[in-house]
């Protein structure tokens, strides 16, 4: 059993937000809710790729294909970081239903062997599928073309899920 305390704040926490709900839909369609893809591209083969093991691949060309078109390209960082700016999600319902419906994939089109000339002979492309991040903890909940979301500082996160040779 959860311990009183915990108890308690889950009550109040669902007190103090009843009938919040209209007011945090009418402020999503109001207030810019940014789209942003953000991730870390490994310097790796193999399915499943577990970042925090390999090392990174530092200015690689990255690629938000979403229902077989690129929405957009970056370059990763010097720590095989990056970050896509997508816009406004209210703006652009077909961009948010394809997230949404698992259509989009972060994809590395500079050749594995940039970042380490042993992977040079590696036949296949980086690829890690996005999504968006739900409520779970944190954040303001907002309402977008009826989904929930957890919306930090007007930022809708969508994430990479692990790299894989495809």
């Amino acid at each position: 059993m959860a311990p009183k305390s915990l108890v308690l704040a889950a009550l109040l926490l669902l007190v103090a937000t009843a009938g919040q709900a209209p007011r945090v839909a009418e402020a999503a369609a109001t207030v810019p809710v940014n789209m942003i893809v953000s991730g870390v591209v490994p310097c790796a083969t193999g399915s499943n790729i577990n970042v925090a093991a390999v090392p990174v691949f530092p200015n690689a060309k990255v690629q938000l294909v979403c229902s077989g078109s690129v929405v957009a390209s970056v370059t990763s960082d010097g720590t095989g970081a990056f970050i896509i700016n997508l816009g406004n999600a209210v703006n652009q319902p077909t961009l948010l239903a394809a997230l949404l419906g698992n259509q989009c994939n972060v994809v590395v089109v500079t050749p594995l062997a940039a970042c380490n000339v042993n992977l040079g002979g590696v036949t296949g492309t980086l690829t890690a599928p996005v999504q968006v991040l739900t409520t779970a903890a944190g954040g303001l909940v907002a309402i977008i073309a009826g989904q929930v979301f957890t919306v930090v500082g007007g930022i809708l996160p969508v994430v990479t899920g692990l790299f894989s040779i495809v």
